[in-house]
């Protein structure tokens, strides 16, 4: 709802100024922006925020204005920096190079925070690691135990199934013999 001035109630009698009226407007497309719904479409959008080239034409560089009261240390960094000013302003007065390397430097950081975060936490739980890898060694020598045995135990039944039907045929093949 939004208030509009032009519209007021009439006075109520009792000598207080008239109240504005509230009327209801529908916005339009311009006026909202929609807020991020959840985390992904905030990192999204600050990922897009981050990614964004936005190049700004560069200066002509110049020297500070007091070089000549500058002690040493002062001029030498001073004559460091006109030097790589006037680098980056001879490859790229448009200022492109600027705009990708902090773009870049940007990136870079949006996506090693997170991994650096990561990385303590796994550093931290290393140490549980390593009972759960024994744990888990135990576990896998405990199961191959038990297939071994149920596949030694499966082909001793398939051979005694083997020994016992050549028994049972060779003692029906004398029968037969027997009674001709």
């Amino acid at each position: 709802m939004s208030r509009t001035g032009s519209a007021v109630r009439p006075d109520p009698g009792d000598g207080q100024a008239p109240l504005p009226v509230l009327r209801k407007t529908a916005p339009t497309s311009l006026d909202v922006r929609r807020a991020p719904t959840g985390l992904a479409e905030a990192t999204i959008g600050t990922l897009r925020e981050v990614c964004e080239v936005r190049p700004a034409p560069l200066e002509q560089p110049r020297v500070a204005e007091h070089f000549d009261r500058f002690g040493l240390a002062e001029r030498s960094v001073e004559a460091i920096r006109y030097n790589v000013a006037c680098f980056e302003y001879a490859v790229s007065p448009s200022g492109s190079l600027r705009a990708w390397t902090r773009t870049l430097a940007g990136l870079c950081v949006f996506v090693l925070v997170p991994l650096l975060g990561l990385w303590v936490v796994v550093s931290a739980a290393a140490p549980g690691f390593a009972g759960v890898a024994t744990i888990a060694a135990s576990v896998a020598a405990t199961v191959r135990s038990v297939l071994e045995t149920v596949v030694y135990t499966g082909l001793t039944a398939v051979v005694l199934w083997v020994f016992y039907r050549v028994y049972k045929e060779l003692t029906r093949s004398r029968q037969e013999r027997g009674s001709l």
